[in-house]
């Protein structure tokens, strides 16, 4: 497996994570669980999905009492759950693209290779997607998912 993948994977295990960019199990997408191990040969993350107890264990790690199933998937494919996708973002610093500074936008997922969040700026649309380095976001308050989706729209 390639050594990046396997430092990705294994930082994950003991985290919560939020599941995202699934296509051919779409249904996943948004679900939350457990990275319970990492394998090395598949290159995969087992996560145990949500449907149980959730609770901190001695050691700080999150835990489920009871299993809402289990999957194994592509590090790509898991942000921890202290991460920004699915998040509203203010955007700063940006050097080359300085009129976006002090905008906001809704982080659709994170390119685990490329170290970037795929961040639709507010009234852009999807098609106006764009990759951001995690300095350049900031977490904001106020908007909830639904009211984004009431304000400009799914997709």
């Amino acid at each position: 497996a390639d050594p990046k993948a396997v430092r990705i994977g294994m930082d994950l295990v003991g985290h919560r994570v939020t599941v995202h960019g699934l296509s051919s199990r779409a249904e996943l997408n948004g679900a939350h669980g457990l990275a319970a191990s990492f394998d090395e040969g598949k290159g995969r993350v087992v996560v145990e999905l949500e449907g149980g107890v959730w609770g901190r264990r001695a050691d700080g790690c999150w835990a489920q009492s009871a299993g809402g199933g289990q999957v194994s998937l592509k590090p790509d494919n898991l942000a921890k759950e202290d991460s920004l996708v699915g998040a509203r973002v203010r955007i700063h610093g940006l050097e080359a693209r300085r009129e976006l500074n002090g905008t906001h936008g809704w982080v659709r997922s994170f390119d685990v290779g490329k170290g970037r969040y795929q961040v639709e700026p507010q009234g852009g649309g999807a098609s106006a997607m764009i990759a951001l380095k995690p300095d350049n976001l900031e977490r904001a308050d106020g908007l909830s998912r639904g009211d984004w989706i009431s304000a400009f729209g799914d997709e």
